[in-house]
């Protein structure tokens, strides 16, 4: 059985030395290290004696004799395999160490151990074992506005899995995309972060794992925002919390590593900005590759599917000045596993004109040194899709990628809109949670809006306390806790009024909006209409009146009034709600047709069965001129419907006129 090996530095010095911990680490990038004697002697005696060996590193600034206690104690130890002692003093005379059988060597000089270490033949350096299979998550945007610019050569679809496009809703694909993106800029703009309190969150998650606590310990003594691209590219802790975390969207935990997120962006930045200064292209290199295993649905849909669009990797993406190496990473084309994956090979052409994303060339940086001529693009750098072809003899998925320089006008536009509306003039944690609303993070939005109660910059700010309440009923409000809902909304409205808010405050109208739903929901319609009545008069009396918001508070009205059979009313407001929509929205919108919907609905419980006939087929004859015909349509049950009513009125008629004959 081959036993594992684990480099284990005992820091006796106390050195507090950055750079020497990153020499050793690149040596083996999964070094343990140790301050404190007895920890360091505990773990190594709980280590199986007949699977694992140490070589143990002891810096020490006094001199260790042969019969010093802890040198004993290595002797003993049979997991220890071999030590080396640096000491911190340049007048140390290694000489005079009379060295028993596993010291192997006495240094007064780091850089010459680390030399002596990289010789034995069972160290060597190690890339990421996962590499290969670290997934990263996309968000694409298609290109639907785009493919007459491109062109892509590639088999016929029949002979690949199938692609289904009917089902991409291109505005909810934009939404996405741009949240995905205001998400990344809220990370990366956090100016409150802290280090500490990253550092127990970490804690936390690895409490059972002794390893990676001794491993946060070395973060918390050696860590300097300089060597972020270091410690990204060690496989421990860091790496695995942040990589998980994006690929699986989880916002807490990305969050709490917003601290380091921010320093590993800002020295990418650094890195990026010395290398264009020093050279016209990235190393004298003009295309990076990525190789990856991609599932086919994804591939498919994101990639294939997708040319001519926008392409994004939600973490740091890793890539490669080495073609030959990438193509390792893309696996080969065996028939036993191309029905599930497929393999891509991504190129991407340097264009140092853009930099919307800072990327560097971290060779110099790395733990893994120029091995991997490694260059790392920031989170969530944009790229188009150029084309996708395929090539013959391996197999693999050519897919070429260009960088973004996000001057999509359309794309602009809604981000602009987005970003004034949910994300200015707040700090990043309102901003977090209004970002996390409006991806449908609602238990995100819950934990972190609680967390906002917890900040005296919060709770000592009106505006803000009262936001977050609001937020925190938005949210139970969707989640179908109604009590919890209304508590929020109370405390909202309560705090607006003992702070002297105007009644006709513009902000009061979906306070009161959501207030009326509420009691519309548990059946209290007489208040619910009350509250639908002030949404309303407050948006009328605005400076300047939404025109889509008012339809809404009509629709609103219009509902209530339904349920407390006022359906005169109800017809009314309906018919508010269509004329606006009817100026504001496409005529085959489906929104208008839900009104239309209503109406008829409402002319039926009038029993005006003509109209709600001339309505209900109003809607089937937009139906069946839209793309996307469905079969199941509003309108069609009611017809139905009224139709069997009118059928038995006229039999009822024809019988009575034939009795009254027969009389």
């Amino acid at each position: 059985m081959t036993k594992a090996v684990t480099i284990i530095w005992l820091d006796q010095a106390q050195t507090h030395d950055s750079q020497c911990h990153i020499s050793f680490c690149t040596v083996d990038p999964y070094l343990l290290s140790y301050r404190d004697t007895q920890k360091c002697i505990d773990y190594i005696t709980n280590l199986k004696e007949d699977e694992d060996r140490v070589i143990l590193i002891i810096s020490t600034k006094k001199l260790l004799s042969a019969s010093d206690t802890l040198i004993q104690q290595c002797v003993k130890l049979t997991q220890v395999e071999a030590t080396y002692i640096l000491y911190d003093s340049t007048e140390a005379n290694a000489e005079r160490f009379d060295k028993p059988s596993k010291v192997r060597g006495v240094y007064t000089e780091q850089y010459s151990l680390c030399n002596e270490l990289t010789l034995l033949p069972y160290i060597k350096r190690q890339r990421r074992e996962d590499f290969q299979r670290t997934d990263f998550i996309i968000t694409a945007l298609d290109g639907l506005t785009y493919n007459s610019a491109t062109t892509a050569t590639s088999p016929p679809l029949q002979h690949q899995p199938s692609l289904n496009t009917t089902t991409i809703n291109p505005g909810q694909n934009e939404l996405e995309f741009l949240y995905s993106k205001l998400l990344r800029d809220v990370l990366l703009e956090d100016t409150e972060s802290s280090r500490t309190e990253m550092i127990t969150f970490c804690r936390q998650k690895y409490a059972d794992n002794p390893t990676e606590l001794n491993y946060i310990e070395e973060f918390e003594e050696y860590y300097e925002s300089e060597n972020a691209i270091f410690w990204f590219t060690r496989d421990i802790f860091l790496y695995r919390l942040l990589n998980k975390a994006l690929r699986d969207q989880d916002i807490e935990t990305l969050y709490s590593l917003r601290y380091f997120i921010k320093d590993l962006h800002l020295r990418l930045k650094q890195r990026y900005n010395s290398q264009v200064s020093s050279s016209p292209t990235l190393c004298g290199q003009d295309t990076v590759y990525r190789g990856q295993l991609m599932d086919n649905a994804e591939f498919d849909k994101k990639v294939r599917g997708n040319i001519g669009g926008f392409f994004s990797i939600n973490s740091f993406l890793s890539t490669t000045r080495d073609r030959c190496l990438a193509l390792l990473y893309a696996g080969n084309s065996s028939s036993s596993r191309i029905s599930k994956e497929q393999g891509v090979l991504f190129e991407i052409p340097i264009d140092i004109s853009i930099d919307k994303f800072p990327y560097a060339d971290i060779s110099s940086e790395s733990t893994f040194g120029e091995a991997e001529k490694e260059v790392l693009f920031s989170m969530g750098t944009i790229f188009r899709i150029i084309s996708v072809t395929q090539e013959n003899n391996e197999g693999i998925w050519i897919v070429r990628l260009k960088l973004s320089d996000e001057e999509d006008k359309h794309l602009h536009r809604i981000n602009s809109i987005i970003k004034k509306d949910i994300t200015e003039p707040y700090k990043p944690l309102i901003k977090l949670i209004r970002i996390m609303c409006r991806m449908q993070y609602l238990k995100e939005a819950e934990h972190f809006s609680l967390v906002a109660l917890e900040d005296k910059s919060v709770t000592s700010d009106f505006e803000l306390l009262s936001l977050i309440y609001y937020q925190l009923g938005i949210i139970y409000k969707s989640t179908g806790k109604i009590n919890e809902a209304m508590v929020y909304f109370k405390k909202t409205l309560n705090m607006k009024f003992e702070n002297d808010v105007s009644p006709t405050d513009p902000s009061l109208s979906n306070l009161y909006t959501n207030l009326g739903t509420v009691y519309e929901d548990i059946g209290e319609y007489d208040r619910a209409h009350t509250y639908h009545n002030l949404a309303l008069n407050v948006l009328s009396d605005a400076e300047t009146v939404n025109q889509a918001d008012l339809a809404i508070k009509y629709s609103n009205i219009a509902s209530v009034c339904r349920k407390k059979e006022y359906y005169l009313e109800a017809l009314q407001n309906y018919t508010y709600c269509f004329d606006i929509e009817s100026e504001i929205l496409p005529p085959n919108d489906r929104k208008l047709l839900v009104t239309t919907n209503n109406i008829g609905i409402v002319h039926i419980q009038l029993e005006n069965y003509t109209k709600a006939i001339e309505h209900f087929h109003e809607i089937l004859e937009t139906e069946q001129n839209l793309s996307e015909y469905r079969s199941s349509n509003p309108g069609q049950n009611e017809l139905e419907f009224l139709y069997s009513k009118l059928l038995r009125d006229v039999l009822l008629e024809d019988t009575e006129s034939s009795l009254t004959e027969m009389i």
